[in-house]
């Protein structure tokens, strides 16, 4: 455990570092929100007319002060983790590690600018914590000595000129504790005024308007870093888990059953944030979602790692998982709706290449520390998440809600701008006008039926919604029981126990194993908008398949030289797995749901894959424990049973503007035409055609022209 020194005066003692993170998240937040609360309510008393200032005030403060708070907050919570990690690096706390996090936590927040703001912004955060810094050390020197300050009286003359007598070159007493009160007071101001040049710059740098590629890419980057962490969390607990480690040691070396338990408990706390999402996901707007889940993944990260007993640590899993359900419900919809689509599957696909690269580094993370033999073996991976979760609210910032939801909420000028700032076009443009008119047109159809009601998606009908509900469900079952997460989470596990492999060697592999997972996650990025959605996920599935047989085979054989080669399937395995059942089902639901649902459709979707998860990884350790490696027949079959399923009941989309995708359920029979036509029953356009946006858009602007 990192603990931030007390041979420090002006340190933290001997707390934690998680508590000190969360010390100082609340500490900056608390100076921010008073700070604003002040501020913003002279301006909203001034601003405001005569008889309704206090409302003015009331509103003033509603609207900036959590902002303001919030932006002390992860300034002051960026600061004390960079801290905490450079004190653990350098193994002491000194003046260079506050001035060296200064330096880290500026870059940060300015380097949505580039290099050379990050490197501007890093020196003037640097400067400023030297400034703080430094005056702590210089009231800590004179406060060294005694109880009381011993100062010269050189002030003899102004005393004489108020007082009326002379002191005759006596000296001062000054007693300590009001000299403590004027450190903090000094203290208090510069880190202030830190704190807010540190935030300027990150408001400035956010500020920056993004369009055309640059905004697609910083959509897809934020929804990205949300799935970068889902993948963390994911692989973070496969090199911590187990009896024979330091982790095991501090929780009383917990059986199988509570490995399962530690383990999926995170599981259930995604089902909860993605029900979360489901009642308040489309009121809030897919871009506002994002930023609360990642907050609540940032107090369950310090709670994990300041865990000191079971209860905690099952409360940390839970908490964190809830944050995460709601992110993986949120960002394949915003990322969906923000896409052209004409390369919408590649950076959908992307979201899965980043799942695994934050496996790959929750696996190394692990790794690195299982060399320690103190409890920061396990307190730092978990902790760590908490860097991902920050950078999520701060590539949120800025960026505009998607075209679809503005649109469904009558807010089309919005709507239109930022369809302008997507295409890079001007809001005027005819091409502009023509997206806007064919969301509203597909919006028109959705909402005849009057406002939302839960029955609808249980509902066939012309929308067939219970046919998209239960192709959803199928994709998200497919997804976990292909065996993936049975590898991701204890792969280290299976080459110890199932393999006979020693510890290290076993977590050197399920490294290794990852790299592969990162490898074949990146190839579908290049093939999706080629091959499309249902080509991938049927080649996927018969790799699988012939995977986990030739797996099964091996290990039955029961020796070291099989053993090795079933590690050899284990990898090939997790290249093919890459290709199909990792990237789709994570955003084939936001594709096949209508704008009217699609929030709903997504978070139900994420409900059952984390269902799923928990199942998954709660009776894969009672399953090797007790049948070994015939637990690998049970998903060759599966894998087996997944190729027909897909073929026969799976639409393409390939290519498909979201407002055409509600075309191919207009088709009856049991498979909705996807068997006979081989899942593409729809072309690119056709419901632009089929409403006649174009004479819509004629007409809208021989409107123009008259007014």
């Amino acid at each position: 455990m990192v603990y931030i020194s007390d041979r420090v005066p002006h340190g933290h003692g001997r707390d934690p570092c998680p508590w000190i993170i969360l010390h100082d998240f609340g500490g900056a937040f608390c100076i921010g929100a008073i700070s604003s609360t002040i501020w913003h309510s002279i301006k909203g008393f001034r601003n405001s007319p005569y008889g309704q200032r206090w409302t003015g005030v009331i509103t003033s403060i509603k609207l900036r002060v959590p902002v303001l708070g919030g932006n002390f907050g992860i300034w002051g919570g960026l600061f004390s983790t960079y801290r905490c990690a450079v004190t653990g690096v350098r193994g002491k706390e000194d003046v260079w590690s506050a001035i060296g996090a200064g330096f880290l936590t500026g870059g940060s927040l300015a380097m949505r600018g580039g290099l050379r703001e990050a490197v501007r912004g890093g020196i003037e955060c640097a400067v400023l914590l030297a400034a703080i810094e430094g005056t702590n050390i210089t009231f800590s020197k004179m406060l060294a000595g005694s109880t009381k300050l011993d100062l010269h009286l050189c002030i003899d003359t102004w005393y004489e000129r108020r007082a009326g007598y002379s002191m005759n070159g006596s000296r001062l007493l000054i007693p300590i504790p009001l000299l403590r009160i004027l450190q903090h007071c000094v203290s208090t101001l510069l880190t202030i005024a830190a704190s807010l040049a540190c935030i300027v710059k990150m408001a400035t740098m956010w500020k920056h308007k993004f369009r055309g590629k640059s905004l697609v890419f910083a959509v897809t980057a934020a929804s990205c870093q949300a799935f970068l962490l889902l993948g963390y969390d994911q692989g973070v607990m496969a090199g911590i888990i187990g009896a024979d480690n330091r982790f095991g040691r501090d929780f009383n070396e917990p059986d199988a059953d509570m490995q399962g338990n530690i383990t999926s408990l995170y599981n259930i706390g995604c089902v909860v944030g993605s029900i979360l999402s489901y009642f308040v996901g489309e009121r809030l707007g897919r871009r506002t979602m994002l930023m609360p889940g990642a907050s609540i993944m940032i107090i369950g990260a310090i709670l994990l790692a300041a865990s000191y007993n079971l209860a905690a640590l099952l409360a940390g899993r839970i908490i964190t998982g809830i944050g995460n359900g709601m992110n993986s419900s949120t960002a394949p919809v915003y990322l969906s709706e923000c896409s052209p689509a004409s390369i919408r599957g590649a950076l959908l696909t992307l979201q899965g290449t980043v799942t695994i690269l934050g496996v790959v580094i929750a696996y190394w993370t692990d790794y690195g520390t299982s060399f320690y033999d103190s409890s920061f073996q396990w307190r730092f991976p978990l902790a760590f998440q908490a860097f991902f979760a920050i950078f999520i609210v701060l590539q949120v910032i800025g960026l505009p809600e998607t075209p679809r939801w503005l649109a469904a909420r009558d807010r089309h000028e919005e709507a239109r701008e930022v369809i302008s700032a997507i295409m890079d076009k001007p809001p005027t443009d005819e091409s502009v006008t023509r997206v806007l008119l064919d969301i509203q047109s597909g919006l028109e159809e959705e909402h005849k039926d009057g406002p939302f009601k839960f029955k609808e998606l249980l509902e066939w009908g012309t929308q067939q919604n219970l046919r998209r509900l239960l192709l959803i469900i199928s994709i998200q079952m497919g997804q976990q029981f292909s065996g993936s997460n049975m590898i991701n989470y204890y792969a280290p596990v299976i080459f110890q126990q199932s393999m006979h492999l020693s510890r290290n060697l076993s977590l050197i592999l399920g490294g290794c194993a990852q790299i592969t997972y990162l490898v074949g996650s990146a190839i579908p990025v290049l093939l999706m908008d080629r091959f499309g959605r249902r080509v991938l996920l049927i080649a996927c599935s018969a790799g699988l398949c012939f995977c986990f047989v030739m797996v099964t085979i091996l290990l039955s054989l029961g020796s070291t030289g099989a053993a090795y080669g079933a590690t050899a399937f284990i990898f090939l395995f997790q290249l093919f797995y890459g290709v199909g059942w990792l990237p789709v089902p994570w955003f084939y639901p936001s594709e096949l749901s209508t704008t009217r649902v699609r929030s709903k459709m997504q978070a139900i979707a994420s409900g059952w894959n984390w269902m799923a998860v928990f199942a998954v990884v709660n009776i894969t350790p009672i399953s090797f424990e007790n049948i070994e490696w015939r637990t690998f027949i049970i998903f060759a079959v599966l894998n087996a049973f997944f190729i027909p399923m897909v073929y026969v009941f799976y639409p393409e989309t390939k290519g498909l503007e979201l407002e055409d995708i509600p075309l191919l359920f207009y088709r009856g029979g049991v498979t909705g035409g996807v068997l006979l036509t081989r899942g593409r029953t729809v072309t690119p356009g056709q419901h632009a055609l089929e409403a006649r946006v174009d004479a819509k858009q004629h007409n809208e602007q021989i409107e123009l022209a008259e007014t």
